[in-house]
């Protein structure tokens, strides 16, 4: 290509010879009248082989020299935006898990919680309610109540306290919760002399030595034996209270209205709403109200998303506020890292200009910004790093539109190297990210260690907010006067 090239240039320089031109001319006038020469080199590669590859490679290799040319700025940057990044990111995950993903539940917007109420403040019911609730309501599947209680288990290492769930037959069952071994409890299990039955969590058993035949042995609790007959699924219930379940059985001195103990949750039918469940459920307790004035007189019912029910409206505030508390430390990276960029991106403003002049097309410099970029963000998030270097790159800009460049083309070569960073820019932040949704799986409720919907919220967030931060800025720049820019060279 290269003998080829030279060529032509030989025969326009003969013939400019012929035509009285001094040498240097000649061969000056043959190089203009023949072309860019390395443009044409380029485009006969491009051609060749696996051009892809082969281009990114090359500017792989250039970009890796740019940044051990400049080891304080690249380090700066990636600590910088990896920390802001595995930040959001992790807090983020908290979010989305306590407050915004749906319960590990089959049909888990049927569930409700069921309170009584009395003067606007919910409250917990009684045994006797529980039992009118289920019997004379037509809007649920199921109801079944709950509570908890403390147990002196004789462990085979010595007597430990644990706190136990108490819950009437079918609960589980009715949750669509698995089981590792065995089976939920049985309705007549829930009858006074039946009730001595447990299931362990997925936690215990394996603390009291995984044993694969537990089912059908026998467990010492308060002095009295329980038989085993089941296991949970490792997962939820291992993080809730309680170490094991055992049967709510009512004796009849808790057959009372008065004492209020239970939470009562339930399984809408299909079809029927919250909103229907409240009413149908006001009947309810305005007919035990009447029936029952000593006791149920002012008391309500109340039918609620089993979602956040059990998170206190504090929490979710902070919860949230801390999400916005890092989001401001990322933009406070961002800013940071824009000024070190700044500085960076203005020594090569000639660089540019020069290699546009020599020939080089637009798609090349901008294959070789964007593989930089990857390069240069692979440990962090961009977010509104480009619209300060941007906007201070106006005469870099305006050179590549005085050497042949559109407006649009070099608006283009901005945003695609802005998106650039932002596609790349939160590989370590995910890494960080990863291993602390790690430590807070085990110390939080149901949290995972990355949560791929907020992987994917978290890039479209970053790519929105670098394709406008460089757009405004960008547009700026490309409406300067190319003469401008080439007289301040």
């Amino acid at each position: 290509m290269r003998e080829e090239i030279e060529g032509h240039l030989a025969r326009l320089t003969t013939e400019n010879l012929r035509a009285g031109l001094s040498p240097k001319e000649a061969r000056r006038q043959a190089a203009l009248k023949f072309g860019a020469a390395e443009a044409i080199k380029e485009d006969y590669r491009d051609q060749q082989g696996l051009p892809f590859l082969e281009t990114l490679f090359r500017d792989m290799r250039y970009g890796s020299r740019q940044l051990r040319n400049h080891p304080g700025l690249t380090i700066t940057v990636l600590l910088t935006l990896g920390l802001g990044t595995g930040a959001n990111t992790a807090i983020f995950t908290v979010d989305y898990a306590t407050l915004l993903a749906p319960l590990p539940y089959p049909d888990a917007g049927q569930l409700v919680m069921v309170w009584s109420k009395i003067r606007g403040h919910r409250n917990a019911i009684s045994t006797a309610d529980f039992l009118d609730w289920k019997r004379q309501n037509d809007v649920f599947q199921d109801l079944n109540a709950q509570t908890e209680g403390s147990f002196n288990v004789a462990t085979r290492d010595q007597p430990e306290n644990m706190q136990g769930r108490i819950t009437t037959p079918g609960l589980y069952r009715m949750l669509g919760y698995p089981f590792f071994f065995g089976r939920d409890f049985l309705p007549e299990e829930g009858q006074p002399g039946g009730d001595h039955v447990i299931i362990l969590t997925h936690k215990l058993w394996e603390r009291l030595g995984s044993d694969p035949r537990v089912l059908g042995t026998t467990m010492q609790l308060n002095g009295e034996l329980y038989k085993v007959v089941g296991v949970f699924a490792a997962g939820l219930t291992d993080r809730g209270q309680g170490e094991f379940a055992v049967p709510l059985a009512f004796n009849l001195s808790q057959l009372n209205r008065d004492t209020r103990w239970l939470d009562v949750m339930g399984r809408l039918k299909p079809g029927i709403t919250i909103k229907q469940a409240q009413s149908a459920m006001e009947a309810v307790a305005a007919r035990l109200a009447e029936t029952y004035p000593k006791s149920n007189r002012g008391w309500g019912a109340s039918v609620e998303p089993l979602k956040n029910d059990f998170i206190p409206s504090q929490r979710i505030v902070t919860l949230w506020l801390l999400l916005g508390a890092v989001a401001f430390v990322l933009l406070i990276a961002c800013v940071n890292v824009a000024n070190l960029l700044l500085a960076r991106g203005m020594t090569r403003q000639k660089e540019m200009a020069v290699r546009s002049a020599l020939g080089a097309k637009s798609a090349s410099i901008f294959a070789q910004l964007l593989t930089e970029s990857l390069l240069f963000a692979v440990g962090g998030g961009a977010l509104g790093v480009m619209a300060f270097s941007v906007a201070q790159r106006s005469h870099e800009i305006a050179s590549r539109m005085a050497l042949g460049a559109s407006r649009n083309r070099a608006l283009a070569l901005v945003l695609a190297e802005g998106a650039g960073l932002a596609c790349a820019g939160f590989g370590l932040g995910l890494v960080g990210a990863y291993f602390v949704g790690r430590t807070m799986q085990s110390a939080l409720f149901q949290i995972g260690a990355l949560e791929p919907s907020v992987v994917a919220l978290v890039g479209l967030v970053l790519l929105f907010a670098a394709l406008l931060a460089c757009y405004l800025p960008g547009r700026r720049a490309a409406s300067l006067e190319p003469i401008q820019a080439l007289r301040q060279q």
